[in-house]
């Protein structure tokens, strides 16, 4: 079952949290790849990994909470992307909307390291080196959950 639900259930038990909450925080976590990632390295992931798609498409209530400006991605994610272009553009406002949508999936803050960890080492084997270094390199904020 090379797919994103044995992922999930790996990070569950891993990480000792509840499978509802593994689930939201890789939605979360592919939704920031999404946004951040080459669209065709994308795809790419999401043929190599069934059923992340899926995941990566927002919620009802993620929705309405991103038009109505209540979410990381709505008016509060605008702030921190305004607070990363006036400090040069660097990614540690997007590191903060990350970590607010891992926050917000109700995962832990000492876990979002063990949590983006976890996802790469099973991820790489699936999507080869040439695939995890492109969106590496598109997601810098990756790194700073290490530092």
């Amino acid at each position: 079952m090379n797919n994103i639900q044995e992922f999930i259930q790996l990070a569950s038990s891993n990480l000792k949290t509840t499978p509802d909450t593994a689930r939201s925080a890789t939605g979360a976590l592919l939704q920031f790849i999404q946004q951040k990632a080459d669209p065709k390295d994308f795809q790419e992931l999401t043929n190599l990994l069934p059923g992340s798609a899926e995941l990566a498409k927002p919620t009802p209530a993620e929705s309405q909470k991103a038009a109505a400006g209540t979410s990381p991605t709505g008016m509060l994610g605008n702030v921190k992307n305004l607070a990363s272009s006036a400090m040069g553009g660097s990614s540690l406002g997007s590191g903060l909307q990350m970590a607010d949508l891992l926050k917000n999936a109700g995962l832990s803050s000492d876990k979002f390291g063990p949590f983006v960890s976890t996802f790469l080492n099973f991820a790489k084997p699936k999507l080869g080196n040439e695939l995890v270094t492109r969106i590496l390199g598109k997601v810098p904020e990756f790194k700073h959950l290490f530092s």
